[in-house]
Order: structure tokens, then sequence, then C-alpha cells
């Protein structure tokens, strides 16, 4: 595996859900934020460290994910964050909102 397949936000979710699974928390939390450096408004990372902060017991922070991931972040770059999540590209008819 070559060092850009390893920064790959896709790879380093896995790699974070593995950890979670496993109750490494601080190491998923970190791949976490890895993959959030790389795309901010990527949705199910938003929502799995919003689940860990809770098991954390940081429930501030557990809710400003929440809420911050849907009112905060612009509509656009969540959109497209959600249909990259699930395999679909951009449609070319939808305005940019950048």
């Amino acid at each position: 595996m070559t060092g850009s397949q390893r920064n790959d936000p896709v790879h380093l979710l896995q790699q974070a859900a593995l950890a979670h699974e496993r109750g490494l928390l601080a190491e998923a939390e970190q791949l976490y934020k890895k993959v959030l450096k790389k795309d901010r408004y990527h949705f199910e990372t938003i929502c799995r460290l919003g689940v860990l902060r809770v098991q954390q017991s940081r429930f501030l922070e557990a809710a400003e994910l929440s809420a911050g991931g849907v009112t905060k972040r612009r509509w656009g770059g969540l959109l497209r964050s959600i249909r990259s999540s699930f395999g679909f590209g951009p449609r070319r008819s939808e305005p940019s909102c950048n």
C-alpha cells in the first residue's frame, strides 16, 4: 500500500471505524480528524465522531458536531460529501454554493 492510499479519506475512515469498534477511541478520534482535515463536510465521519464524543462523555462537543455538521457548514459541501459517500458525482445542473 502506498502512502497516498494510506492517506485516502476512504481508507482512513475504514481504519477509524475499525479502531472505534475495537474500543480504541483515541486512535479512532485521530483518524476521524484526519478525514475531516481532508473533507470537512464528510457526513459519515461527522456522525461517527459525534458518537465517539458521546462515548467519551463529551456531550457538548457531540451536540456541536451534530448541529455544526448541518447548520454551520455550507449546504453545498455537505451535499457533495453525502453524494460522494454514496458513490454519486455532482450534478451539472446544480448551482454551486461556494
